[in-house]
């Protein structure tokens, strides 16, 4: 069954949003925290402690002596610590500081935290930045220099570090000397791989006395978790534990690895280099990948790596500020070393139209691969997603030794967009609705899934493809073969509608040869969005198309059915239309007390406005609204029907894919 349009369309941009969240690749997009590729091994060496320590060492450290040297934030003795596990590039690690912030500020006497370093692998300021603060630590100046990169996260640039140093008064040639310590990068290495043999792996990563927490989540998950775990620490001293080892024996006892982590987190030693996380939790087998082929065509000009002659292509739809599309970057690299020249990856524009700095971002990438460096120009913008102005853009093609007045002219003169068009409308064509959009050999993989779901799906297709190579099938041409008859997104579905019309609100003209029929909520802030759209397809259409009005206020709306009955309660006085347009223009005061303002100010005759409010035929309207919305597949709003047939673009909602369709499909 298709899901709807909008909820497809907005989850990419809610998903960024809210919930917890994490940097890192080869998980699920829209639900769990992304697990990049794993942290490079190293050998234990001490830090040496600040020089002017930001404060006096805790007294649990002496059964710590890994943390004694460590960045800490509360508690000198505490009965919670919460190992964070950060880096500085990463834009969910800052997303989290106000948490750390208020944590700290809420238990000031019962739990510590201890910055571990992550820096991943694809963002390439995160390790130098991570040294920067270690020497900024050895001067007694961490979390002082943790501040300053995250509030400029952009600017992470040895200058900078530099420039952030001497305004925070430190002596500027042990600065400098410090970060070219190898002492400091191996203790970073050293950190790393403990988190990752731990099983913190993406970052933000949390582990509160041993129990983990993964992504920028919500300060009362914390709270829950260290209340918990005080309570526990409480019942340990209570029965005889000492108070500086208690919330050690609490944490090897909610840790899988209890005995690891106290090794190589309270003890500061190595993990070996074969170390490896819990077993993740089994999670439901993920149900057969969908054997669809779609017919995604490749050009001569797709940006592309891998074999000349794959047997298996990849075809992904992205952009360069979907934090999502950062996440499969590791996916895809992995995939390209583990199948070599028999998989090649191609690369497809479809920057999304709520990231402003992605259309001119995938410009700049075609442009530098013009001149031949589009993956690098691909890894710099990843590396700086939150960087793609078009200053930004101009000094990594400065970076990568491109000819720059070639380069500015190309953006100057926008000679990728048509390509970059193409690509979109390719992508509307395979139902590509978000991104990552993947293909393997036409089969479609919607988000940042982790590696085994490509790699069944990849395995299926090398199989199949060598068949065909053994059956006479060219490798030259196997791609083509493939696709030929590849399915095409079709945006009007077959079905016929039909209902019941009588009382129902009709804009334009009755005996228009095209009804636009929608199922809205009068709460819904993105059926508000859809009316402009509405309003243009009636106007543009002269007069060819009417918009019918059927209700599906949402359950957790609270005021979706309310103000469905005023609009009808008004319509029994002919202004259903403008109390519709009181109503979505003023979506967050829909109050008993506003509808009857609103129609006094619509001229209306209130009393009788009030007697059809109470009136429970309206209800009983909208209920049946309901229900058939539900019997033709209604499963969120807005939804959209044309002549009693559902309508879902992939390529977005907007007056010309409406009018596209209805002349083709209604008006031919």
């Amino acid at each position: 069954m298709k899901s709807h349009l909008l909820k497809k369309f907005w989850i990419h941009a809610l998903a960024a949003s809210i919930g917890a969240a994490a940097c890192g690749g080869g998980q699920d997009s829209q639900k769990t925290p992304a697990k990049p590729e794993t942290g490079t091994q190293a050998g234990a060496v001490a830090v040496e402690a600040p020089t002017e320590p930001a404060q006096p060492a805790p007294t649990a450290n002496t059964a710590a002596p890994g943390l004694a040297n460590l960045p800490r934030k509360g508690a000198e003795n505490p009965k919670v610590v919460i190992i964070e596990s950060s880096e500085f590039q990463c834009p969910f690690c800052s997303k989290v500081t106000p948490t750390v912030k208020q944590i700290v500020e809420t238990y000031p006497n019962d739990v510590a935290v201890y910055f571990f370093h992550n820096p991943l692998a694809f963002h390439p300021n995160a390790m130098p930045a991570a040294k920067a603060s270690m020497a900024a630590h050895k001067q007694g100046k961490f979390w002082e220099m943790h501040d300053k990169m995250f509030e400029n996260q952009r600017e992470l640039t040895q200058e900078n570090f530099d420039k952030w140093a001497g305004e925070l008064g430190l002596d500027m040639n042990k600065f400098k000397a410090d970060m070219n310590d190898p002492a400091i990068e191996t203790e970073i290495k050293r950190q790393q791989s403990a988190m990752v043999a731990l099983g913190a792996r993406g970052t933000p990563g949390f582990f509160v006395n041993g129990e983990a927490l993964k992504g920028a989540q919500p300060f009362d998950n914390f709270k829950a978790a260290i209340d918990k775990h005080i309570a526990a620490v409480d019942k340990l001293i209570a029965g005889g534990e000492g108070a500086a080892t208690a919330w050690i024996s609490d944490t090897k006892t909610t840790n899988p690895q209890g005995a690891d982590f106290e090794k190589w987190v309270v003890k500061g030693e190595t993990p070996p280099a074969n170390a490896q996380p819990p077993a993740a939790e089994k999670r439901p087998s993920a149900p057969p990948a969908d054997a669809t082929v779609w017919k995604v065509e490749v050009a001569p000009e797709d940006p592309r790596k891998g074999g000349a002659e794959p047997l298996v292509t990849v075809v992904v739809f992205s952009e360069f500020q979907c934090p999502f599309c950062s996440r499969v970057l590791p996916t895809l690299e992995q995939l390209h070393k583990d199948y070599g020249d028999d998989l090649a990856v191609v690369f497809k524009s479809n920057p999304l139209p709520f990231h402003k700095d992605a259309p001119l971002a995938s410009e700049a990438a075609l442009a530098a691969g013009e001149q031949g460096k589009f993956w690098e120009m691909h890894d710099k913008l990843f590396a700086n997603q939150q960087a793609l102005q078009r200053d930004k853009l101009e000094a990594y093609a400065q970076e990568l030794g491109l000819n720059m007045d070639q380069f500015k002219a190309a953006l100057d003169s926008g000679k990728f967009k048509e390509q970059i068009k193409r690509d979109q409308e390719l992508a509307a064509s395979v139902n590509a609705r978000g991104t990552p959009n993947s293909f393997i050999n036409g089969r479609q993989l919607v988000g940042a899934k982790p590696i085994d779901d490509f790699k069944v799906v990849v395995d299926e297709e090398l199989k199949k493809a060598k068949a065909l190579v053994d059956g006479g099938t060219p490798r030259a041409g196997l791609y083509a073969e493939i696709i030929k008859n590849g399915k095409v997104f079709k945006p009007l579905d077959d079905k016929v509608n039909v209902w019941d019309m009588s009382d129902t609100p009709i804009n334009g003209d009755p005996a228009a040869k095209a009804t636009v029929t929608i199922f809205s909520d009068f709460e819904c802030p993105y059926c508000s969005r859809i009316e402009p759209i509405l309003a243009q397809v009636r106007e543009q259409s002269g007069g060819k198309v009417n918009v019918a009005f059927k209700h599906f206020p949402l359950s957790f709306h609270q005021r979706a059915m309310p103000a469905a009955k005023a609009s009808m309660a008004a319509m029994e006085q002919g202004k259903f239309w403008e109390m519709h347009d009181k109503l979505f223009a003023n979506q967050k005061e829909l109050t008993d007390e506003n509808f009857i303002k609103w129609a006094g100010e619509l001229g209306l005759d209130v009393e009788k406005f009030k007697a059809a409010l109470a009136n429970p035929k309206w209800e009983e309207k909208v209920k049946k609204d309901m229900a058939e919305g539900s019997a033709s597949g209604v499963q969120g709003t807005p939804s959209l029907y044309i002549n009693g047939r559902k309508f879902e673009p992939a390529g977005g909602m907007s007056p010309d894919a409406i009018l596209a369709v209805i002349n083709t499909e209604i008006l031919k």
